[in-house]
């Protein structure tokens, strides 16, 4: 972080930001499908296209089970809960559960080092 607030211009911070962005991508590609299910799930849209392949190829790959809201009259109880899932580039349909996980377990492995279970 001090090199990126360290930089002069903001040619500079892009550039190093580039760098930590892709040094991070290398440790875990994770990343990138999680950054791709923001953009959707924030802004309803992909974020303009980017010098990399991307997880999901639009908005209308991102899709969610019924909810509360969507339960027949009476039966909202067993509706409760809802699982976000995407559509991956091959076609085969993942819950965000399991790169967000990837992501953590990776963060958790920078910060604290590995943990013994």
């Amino acid at each position: 972080m001090e090199d990126y607030l360290g930089a002069r211009t903001r040619k500079a911070m892009n550039e190093r930001l580039d760098e930590v962005r892709g040094a991070i991508r290398m440790k875990c590609a994770a990343v990138e499908t999680v950054r791709d299910i923001a953009d959707v799930t924030k802004h309803s849209m992909l974020a303009v296209p980017p010098n990399r392949e991307r997880s999901i190829l639009s908005v209308e790959k991102v899709t969610r089970t019924p909810g509360l809201f969507d339960a027949p009259w009476g039966h909202g109880y067993t509706y409760e809960a809802q699982s976000l899932y995407f559509e991956n580039v091959d076609g085969t349909k993942v819950s965000v559960m399991h790169p967000i996980r990837t992501v953590f377990d990776m963060w958790e492995a920078e910060l604290f080092g590995p943990q013994s279970s």
